[in-house]
């Protein structure tokens, strides 16, 4: 890949759209590419454009053409970590629903809120310290 150093960003020209230019920050491993912004900054992952700039400050020689093969093993890693990140966000979105749910009752008898959402996710807001159960009853740690 054509990189180039700029003062505080690499940029690095598109392998499918000659002309088209993404910039990278390798201090903050960023990339302006569409896969870094839609796919991988949301699972921890990098891009390619970032490889190619890690690969051209430490001066490695690495063909930055994927065989059919490291295409395949890259794709369904990516596929790994897009599971991983989906369960992340649902997560999440319950211990949304959980602390919504508990701020608007203000205080919830522990049973009843295990049975509405699970025990899992109640001991894991509990861990989390999100939660404080106390004779039975569970609050928000304020």
């Amino acid at each position: 890949m054509n990189v180039r150093k700029l003062k505080t960003k690499y940029k690095v020209e598109s392998q499918s759209k000659k002309g088209t230019f993404y910039y990278v920050d390798l201090s903050a491993k960023t990339c302006s590419c569409p896969e870094y912004n839609f796919r991988m900054r949301k699972i921890g992952g990098i891009c390619k454009h970032i490889n190619a700039v890690e690969e051209y400050v430490s001066g490695e020689e690495h063909p930055t053409v994927l065989t059919k093969d490291e295409k395949k093993k890259r794709q369904k890693h990516v596929k790994e970590l897009g599971k991983h990140a989906k369960e992340i966000d649902e997560k999440e979105k319950k211990y949304s629903e959980i602390i919504s749910y508990v701020k608007e009752q203000r205080e919830v008898d522990s049973i009843s809120l295990i049975e509405k959402f699970g025990q899992e996710y109640v001991d894991d807001m509990i861990r989390l310290g999100e939660l404080l159960e106390k004779d039975g009853k569970i609050r928000l740690l304020e």
